[in-house]
């Protein structure tokens, strides 16, 4: 396929990166952001739920299609090398939620930052071929339709791929982004993507983790999988599933790599800590955006000590109507030790809402430490009355 696109060299990770070698592993994973940002064109299997599998060929209809006769019907064909086999045919107007969520691809966290990058991208999707670049979105077996409903929730700020020797040409996508808002959204999405190997939460973002930092324009500023220009704000994540802190999700506990879950941001807006120090342990000093094996966060902020507690001491003291309790670990409803749980006030968020965290203190350590256990959301209760 490379060479009928009228292409001589071809890049597979798979392939080109040494896999029983950890320092060639750690080279071309600090490279895989300049990799896939310059390459002259990216061809996704969308289809294809492994390196294992082919993408050209017979595709398996999604569920939406498949389960529902009304929007499809399959017909005999007969193929130029005498086989007989099945199209599927659907209704041009059918909108199909998702679109390119349906595919295997786009479950894989490894393959997000290679979407998110790619400036011309060919997909072999279980939907169709499509065709994506700066300027034009198109399903190239119907190219009257021009992507509506198809595109992407999430692609590159224009500010990535803007053409500085033309700058009368922008980008189709939107003008300008906040930096902070741009990652968050990233994490969101990354975050309920699948990875094969957990230790690879943070390599597997690192190259859109090395185009962010130009863009932040501070070398040091990458903290865990968030940005300390940004940290204070982005403190205030929580869970979207069932999650587990496991021995093997290295990171510290302030950060969402500590949990293996989805996650979701209520930015803080109005902010009543203040950062004094943060700083991480990298596993390799020659992977700077990589895997962290722990970290420290200083903060100035209000702490509120009340006597040790369980859980459910906590959620029967305060109120649900205007308390909300967002605990990053599976509970044990057997424990009943009561321990010396802290409150951290981080701020306001857009809607005037308290937000905190749930700390609780580490008792082997000589200095007054913490460790994250969850987030404390308060609510005026007419607010969340509304809401509900």
């Amino acid at each position: 396929m490379t060479r009928r696109l009228g292409f001589k060299n071809l890049w597979v990770d798979a392939i080109c990166i040494i896999q029983d070698s950890e320092a060639d592993k750690i080279a071309e994973i600090n490279a895989m952001g300049e990799i896939y940002a310059n390459s002259a064109l990216t061809i996704l299997a969308g289809s294809a739920a492994s390196s294992k599998d082919g993408f050209v060929g017979e595709a398996p209809l999604p569920p939406l299609l498949s389960e529902n006769g009304e929007f499809s019907c399959m017909i005999p064909f007969k193929f130029p090398d005498e086989q007989i086999k099945a199209l599927h045919l659907t209704r041009n107007e059918i909108d199909i939620p998702g679109g390119y969520d349906l595919d295997p691809l786009s479950s894989r966290a490894w393959t997000l930052q290679e979407w998110l990058l790619s400036t011309r991208k060919l997909s072999f999707s279980n939907l169709g071929v499509y065709w994506d670049c700066l300027s034009k979105f198109t399903d190239l077996l119907a190219p009257h339709e021009e992507g509506d409903g198809w595109v992407p929730r999430l692609r590159m700020p224009s500010q990535f791929h803007h053409d500085d020797n033309d700058p009368e040409k922008l980008s189709w996508q939107e003008e300008s982004r906040d930096p902070g808002r741009f990652w968050i959204e990233l994490i969101e999405e990354y975050s309920r993507r699948k990875l094969s190997v957990l230790e690879d939460r943070l390599p597997a973002i690192s190259g859109l983790a090395a185009e962010v930092q130009v863009w932040v324009k501070n070398s040091k500023a990458y903290r865990a999988g968030l940005w300390e220009e940004h940290l204070i704000e982005h403190l205030g994540w929580c869970l979207e599933g069932q999650a587990s802190r496991t021995k093997k999700l290295d990171g510290p506990s302030w950060s969402w790599v500590s949990v293996l879950a989805s996650v979701g941001f209520d930015p803080i807006r109005y902010s009543s800590a203040l950062l004094i120090k943060c700083s991480t342990t990298l596993v390799s000093e020659n992977a700077p955006l990589g895997p962290v094996s722990g970290g420290r966060l200083v903060l100035q902020a209000y702490l509120a000590r009340p006597p040790p507690m369980t859980i459910d001491d906590i959620r029967s003291t305060y109120p649900a109507a205007t308390h909300q309790f967002d605990i990053d670990y599976a509970e044990d409803p057997s424990d009943t030790t009561k321990i010396p749980y802290a409150f951290l006030l981080l701020g306001l968020t857009g809607l005037k809402q308290i937000v905190g965290l749930l700390l609780r203190r580490l008792e082997d350590q000589e200095d007054e430490i913490y460790m994250r256990v969850g987030l404390i959301t308060v609510y005026d209760e007419k607010d969340k009355t509304a809401n509900a």
